[in-house]
């Protein structure tokens, strides 16, 4: 293998076969993706260590009230949103003239701003209401008044992350993350452990540590922020983001509408239990949000480009096979997970854990499939999708949870995911059609399905603790020495890859 001070012919050579394989894209969104990463890892890293924490200091209605805020602040977020942070990625790279992208930044911001200071009033006024329907106790309405405060340093600070994205300044980013997770955990475990706030400290603690990130974030952006605006950008914005909205609804309904109706039914118990299950399953995603920051810059920079399809379909192989790898761990090791999430009490979240995982895959594959109707500027379609996948999951959970209470949840979300997978590349390809690898995807298919059942087989029997994970974890190696043996991959593939993966990754990390 080339070394990294190849020259000459051989540095040629390495450079052509690169770029005949299709990796040199691959490894640039690979390399993008794990430098963003590093803050959202970073962030899901504490937010795993907190939760035994909050789980064990707060008991469980406390924690189902969390839970249940969590939906709703992130059904606020997405509101405030409103499709914004796709139509700004898109309208700024399709405009060379530096005017022009200013004045969309700065038109950007001013939406983001009256959106979420809007949202947060009609929150902040009806909090009494709003306790009673959701948590069925009025006490609960001051600390959804703070969830309103949250609301519009959340959406700032999202925005202050799109600005960091399109400057592609990714150890900017990183630090933004690091800030804000560690001052908001930092700052709720204070006030839940120490001061016995309950769900009220914890959503104090929240606030308290956005306002130090959006500080922070600030500072980062003090020099290149956009205060101009104007109407004709105000309205293309519009014109391509509210489209998205009713898809955002869909999703955020596929992700978190459950957390309500199992309030509803079962009591906020039943809806804590299933949280830390979900967490759990969740594990599975933890490739997808670095992902998600890296994809919309780099899948729109490649429209034009003649080797586009084939890239997009590269991604969406590679995607698939990764993220099937982290949904077989969660599912293999999903009892000791829950275990070390959450008191004993909480053990039979793991019943639910692998509908979750599996759904995830679903969701790591949809940016990539729905890249059609986005390059087409057709977002409505999108809507049209994400409406019938949660019309099924809505459907599904209505008809389930009545009648076996958490696990109808999580099949629920585990039809609704695929459905909408499935559907939005139905549609999409009408208007942006690239390849899909069936073939490797069956491949990935096949080494998921011989993983589990060898995993299943030996390790259902054993009692000790440590012969089973050792069994577990053996068992998972299945799963990349399949996909060497069909072909999947080669070893000298990973090697490149590999060598490539840390050239990039450097220079971003050197990068201002």
């Amino acid at each position: 293998m080339p070394s990294c001070n190849s020259s000459g012919k051989s540095g040629r050579i390495w450079n052509d076969k690169l770029t005949t394989a299709g990796i040199r894209p691959l490894i640039s969104l690979a390399s993008q993706s794990f430098v963003y990463g590093l803050g959202s890892f970073g962030r899901s890293l504490v937010l795993y260590i907190t939760i035994p924490l909050l789980t064990a200091n707060m008991g469980l209605e406390s924690f189902g009230v969390v839970s249940v805020l969590i939906s709703m602040l992130s059904f606020f977020d997405m509101l405030s949103n409103a499709g914004l942070p796709a139509a700004t990625f898109r309208l700024y790279n399709d405009d060379d003239n530096p005017a022009n992208q200013s004045d969309i930044l700065g038109t950007s911001l001013l939406l983001f701003v009256i959106f979420a200071a809007v949202l947060g009033l009609v929150v902040w006024a009806f909090a009494d209401q709003i306790a009673i329907q959701l948590l069925d106790d009025v006490r609960y309405a001051p600390t959804i008044r703070i969830v309103a405060i949250l609301l519009v340093f959340a959406t700032l600070i999202y925005y202050v992350q799109i600005v960091l994205r399109i400057q592609v300044r990714p150890k900017a980013k990183v630090l933004l993350d690091f800030v804000l997770i560690i001052a908001q955990a930092g700052a709720a475990l204070v006030l839940v452990i120490i001061y016995s706030l309950g769900a009220f400290g914890y959503w104090l603690g929240q606030l308290a540590g956005a306002v130090l990130g959006l500080l922070v974030g600030i500072w980062l952006i003090r020099g290149t922020i956009a205060l101009t605006s104007s109407r004709q950008k105000a309205i293309e914005l519009l014109h391509y983001g509210l489209p998205l909205l009713p898809a955002a609804i869909g999703l955020w309904a596929l992700r978190l509408a459950d957390r309500w109706l199992i309030t509803a039914s079962l009591g906020l118990t039943e809806v804590a239990i299933y949280e830390v299950g979900y967490k759990v399953g969740m594990i599975t995603a933890l490739l997808i949000p670095p992902f998600l920051i890296a994809w919309p810059q780099f899948a729109f920079s490649r429209i034009h480009s003649p080797n586009a399809p084939r890239t997009y379909r590269n991604v969406l192989t590679t995607l698939a096979a990764s993220i099937m790898f982290l949904a077989l761990f969660v599912i293999s090791f999903r009892h000791e997970l829950v275990a070390l999430m959450a008191p004993a009490e909480y053990a039979a979240a793991a019943i639910v854990v692998p509908w979750i995982a599996l759904s995830q895959v679903a969701f790591a594959l949809y940016p990539v499939l729905s890249l059609g109707p986005k390059i087409a500027k057709n977002t409505i379609l999108l809507s049209v999708v994400t409406l019938i996948s949660c019309l099924v999951n809505l459907g599904l959970n209505f008809l389930l949870i009545p009648r076996i209470g958490i696990l109808g949840a999580a099949y629920a979300t585990f039809v609704g995911y695929w459905v909408l997978a499935i559907v939005v590349y139905i549609i999409g390809n009408r208007y942006f059609a690239f390849p899909i690898d069936w073939r490797r995807l069956a491949k990935v298919a096949l080494a998921a399905i011989m993983t589990v059942f060898v995993t299943a087989l030996v390790a259902d029997d054993v009692n000790v603790q440590w012969q089973r994970l050792l069994l577990q974890a053996g068992s998972l190696l299945i799963y990349p020495l399949i996909l060497i043996v069909v072909g999947f991959i080669s070893l000298d593939q990973l090697r490149e890859g590999w060598h490539l993966g840390l050239l990039q990754a450097r220079r971003l990390l050197s990068a201002n």
